[in-house]
């Protein structure tokens, strides 16, 4: 149902990628060819500062160069499910989606892939988990999801972290929710070209309910951290990942 899509979030993934990787500084690089788009500084710490935002306009940038007309896209788009993340009382609102893709059916935008952005080790990833699934789940057409993080640098150490954080995260929603929706996910390491340590890796979740050693999901809530922790060696991690979990690399 979903293989063209997740072909297509393929193609996205690693042209965004791409892009953050050849992004200038408005301190050490010139800007050149499209997008031109720059990384700032903090005036005081001169160092530079990467966010959501750029991935957010990159994301948007490629859709509009790369995907045919037959896809639209929206910003801070209305949840169909409404939420309480605050803890304050009982009153449930509609949330946001960093970003949300549309194709056309029948003359009208359908939802067909809500995403999230998020830059860092996040600390609320499980939030993000779990409005995608509420509006896979309420959305007569069951819109997957697009989860895109972004990590500044990373030793050997980060990326097993944060797919601890991503089994504590869909373990919560299976309590809260009963499933996880269909996520198609990205982990971004921008690095330094001059270092040769800049890399990606995606993978799918495509069935909820699929426990099979090799289902992502099922292997996060198994221990993959650990597993990828023990290979030592980023390199050693990315021919793991790549040659054992076949997920997706880009470099």
């Amino acid at each position: 149902m979903y293989e063209k899509l997740h072909q297509d979030l393929d193609l996205v993934s690693a042209e965004v990628c791409g892009h953050l990787w050849s992004l200038g500084t408005e301190k050490n690089r010139v800007c050149s060819g499209a997008p031109r788009l720059l990384i700032p500084h903090y005036p005081s710490r001169d160092t530079p500062r990467i966010s959501e935002q750029e991935l957010r306009f990159l994301y948007a940038h490629v859709l509009e160069s790369h995907l045919d007309e037959s896809y639209a896209y929206s910003v801070e788009t209305p949840t169909c499910a409404s939420h309480c993340f605050t803890g304050k009382g009982d009153r449930r609102i509609s949330a946001q989606f960093d970003l949300t893709l549309h194709q056309k059916k029948d003359e009208f935008w359908q939802r067909v892939c809500n995403v999230e952005f998020k830059a860092g080790q996040p600390t609320d990833v499980w939030q993000d988990f779990y409005k995608i699934t509420e509006d896979w789940k309420q959305d007569l057409l069951h819109p997957i999801g697009h989860y895109f993080n972004l990590l500044k640098a990373a030793d050997a150490g980060t990326v097993p972290s944060l797919l601890f954080k991503f089994a504590d995260a869909f373990q919560k929603v299976i309590e809260d929710s009963g499933e996880i929706a269909p996520l198609f996910i990205t982990i971004c390491v921008l690095g330094n070209k001059e270092s040769h340590n800049q890399w990606a890796c995606s993978f799918i979740i495509n069935n909820s309910n699929s426990r099979s050693q090799y289902d992502p999901a099922t292997k996060l809530l198994a221990g993959a951290g650990d597993e990828l922790r023990g290979c030592g060696s980023i390199q050693n991690q990315k021919d793991y990942i790549r040659n054992v979990w076949g997920w997706n690399i880009i470099e």
